[in-house]
């Protein structure tokens, strides 16, 4: 009777599958999945467009997968008014001793702006006006340009590497009022009030870029 019993049960559990000592490779397949998607580029720098009715950043929210595979997030405060005009640059870097991280300026206050040459002169960039045109002579590369209508000016980015002292200028040349040249990290922004709104464009040239308004 033991030997029927153990006979039909062998026979019973072959059945089920076509071959029980076969060691089936689906979950070794998935976990070779798993690994070649788990690749992800390393992070370079994303940008942000706010939309036209923006006007605080309340807070920012990351979320980031652990080593372990888990979701994590985290929520950082950051209440303070911006320019939905101005777009919202992450990127991932490395500060240097005793370097903060400098917000992008949106705007300024055209009264501040100093007479020309009082804070002296940048190596890297320096400006000549011939009529509505003005041109931005620099090696340094552009990134990007964009205008803005209060106060009136057009604001040109470049990639440059290394810290300075923020620079300007007054003009007396009609449309341009003044440039403010900041340090934003990895950038170097020009700042160029214009005396009212005018329809400007912004063209790389061989060494710098020319900013002509009508």
């Amino acid at each position: 009777m033991k030997i029927v019993f153990i006979t039909s049960f062998l026979v019973a559990l072959c059945g089920a599958r076509e071959n029980p000592f076969l060691i089936t490779s689906t979950n070794s397949s998935n976990a070779v999945t798993s690994q070649k998607n788990s690749y992800k580029p390393p992070l370079t720098s994303r940008v942000y467009n706010f939309p036209s009715s923006a006007r605080v950043l309340k807070e920012a929210t990351f979320t980031f997968q652990n080593l372990d595979g888990s979701l994590e997030t985290r929520k950082i405060e950051i209440e303070h008014s911006i320019d939905w005009r101005t777009p919202l640059v992450l990127s991932q870097g490395s500060l240097k001793k005793n370097e903060a991280f400098v917000a992008p300026v949106a705007t300024m206050d055209v009264s501040k702006l100093a007479p020309a040459c009082s804070t002296g002169k940048l190596d890297f960039i320096s400006f000549k006006l011939s009529r509505n045109n003005l041109f931005i002579q620099t090696k340094d590369p552009m990134l990007r340009s964009f205008t803005l209508s209060d106060p009136s000016s057009v604001i040109v980015d470049f990639r440059h590497n290394g810290l300075f002292n923020t620079a300007q200028m007054k003009f007396n040349t009609v449309p341009f009022v003044g440039t403010k040249v900041t340090n934003h990290g990895k950038l170097a922004r020009v700042t160029i009030v214009l005396d009212e709104n005018h329809e400007c464009k912004v063209l790389k040239e061989a060494n710098g870029v020319n900013v002509i308004c009508e």
